[in-house]
Parts: C-alpha cells; structure tokens; sequence
C-alpha cells in the first residue's frame, strides 16, 4: 500500500512582552510552560484535527454471515440495499417450502384414505412403491399375473396378508392414481424451492464478499488529516500532515 503525504511547517516566532495587562499574564503563563522542556523535543496531538481510517470490515465474516442467512453480510458491511431483497427472497422461499410440502403431504394423505375406503387397502406400514402399484392394477391379482408374466416372482404380494386390495369401480381407481401424482408432483417441487434457497446463499454471500472488498478499497483511498506542534520553546513549529493511502 503506498502513502503520499504532504506536509506543512508553520513557524510560530512569539513575542515576549511584560506589560501588566490580561493578555500577556496569559502569554506569560504560556511561555512559563515552554520554558520547563526548553530545548527539549516535544509533541502535542492535534487529535481534534485527526481523521482516522475507519475499521476495515472483515471479507471472510461477511460472506459467512450471508450463507448462513441472505442479507446479513450485506447488514455487516453496511450497505443493505441489495441484501433486504435476498433476505425477503429467503423468506419467501422457505414460505413457498413450507406450503408446498404441507400441501403434497396433505393431497397424499387424502388419497391413501380414499383407497383406504374404496380399495379395502391397509394403508398402515407401506411403502410409496406399494401406493404406486395399487394405482396401476385394479387388485392384487391382476398385479401378481403380471409380474409372474415378467418373472418377477420376488415382487409379489400375498393376497391372504395385509397387502391385498381390490378397487370397488374402475373410476375411483382412476382418481386415486390422478391424486396421488398430484401429490408426487407438488412434493417434488419442494426440491426446486430447495435448490433456489441454497441459490439465494450462494448469491448473497458473493455480493456480501464484493461489497465488503469494495469498502475496504475506499476506506483504503480515505484522506487522514494530523496536526502536532513539534520544536522548542524557542522555536515552536506546527505540523500539518495530509496523507492519502491507495
């Protein structure tokens, strides 16, 4: 990092005078300070006239802030303009997640009772490759003829166990197969929804990281303004120091 600094002299010559007057009481005892370092170096802080570089705010810390939850690196940095949006996005997403998933869940839970009531199906302990087939075959023979066509004698069911079910009509066994891809469908794209969320962490965190690099930069190229006195009694100087870094 490079530093130009300008610097300035002014030379104080003062003028010592006795009269009795306010002033110079005041003078005096200015001049009676100066005489107890006379002819020693000495510096007073113009911490009044001091711009100091403000803290540099920390890329890692950002960028981590922002994958843990959109918004908050850009919260960090200090510039939210960009970050209230992926927050509200964040929000969103876990909105549109939560009710897609109570919804598919809901249609899926309709639908097994319905084949509960209409196929004689004990719904209890199964399986999703159970609710799929019960859907494709009008009962468990028709099922099992087919897979002894296939010779797929380990993919058969019991009729005489729990896993027998025979639909009462052609048309409910329709419904039920329609509502149950309705239900894989919605919960299906859950995983979307997902995939759009982990996209909205990775996002902010990117821009939390260049936001954070971008403040560092112009708090790199900031101006700082010291003042000091520097000398001796007889020959007290101010210093005036401007320096830039970039």
């Amino acid at each position: 990092m490079r530093q130009i600094k300008f610097v300035f002299l002014f030379v104080f010559l003062l003028q010592f005078t006795y009269s009795q007057t306010e002033n110079n009481i005041l003078i005096n005892k200015e001049i009676e300070f100066f005489r107890v370092y006379k002819n020693q170096f000495y510096s007073i802080d113009g911490s009044d006239y001091n711009y100091t570089e403000s803290a540099k705010k920390s890329v890692p810390l950002a960028v981590g802030l922002s994958l843990l939850f959109p918004g908050m690196g850009e919260l960090y940095v200090g510039d939210y303009r960009i970050g209230r949006y992926l927050t509200g996005a964040e929000a969103t997403l876990w909105l549109t997640y939560a009710s897609l998933n109570y919804y598919g869940r809901w249609i899926r839970d309709d639908a097994r009772t319905f084949a509960s009531i209409n196929a004689n199906v004990n719904i209890s302990g199964k399986d999703d490759k159970f609710f799929v087939n019960i859907g494709n075959y009008s009962d468990v023979y028709q099922y099992n003829e087919r897979k002894l066509q296939d010779r797929k004698e380990e993919q058969l069911y019991d009729p005489q166990s729990d896993y027998y079910w025979k639909w009462n009509n052609e048309s409910n066994r329709l419904k039920y197969r329609s509502l149950r891809i309705k239900s894989d469908d919605v919960l299906n794209s859950t995983q979307f929804v997902l995939g759009a969320i982990l996209a909205n962490h990775i996002i902010s965190a990117v821009n939390a990281g260049r936001l954070a690099i971008k403040y560092n930069e112009a708090t790199n190229t900031a101006f700082h303004i010291n003042t000091n006195v520097k000398g001796t009694v007889d020959f007290p100087v101010l210093v005036l120091t401007i320096s830039k870094n970039f």
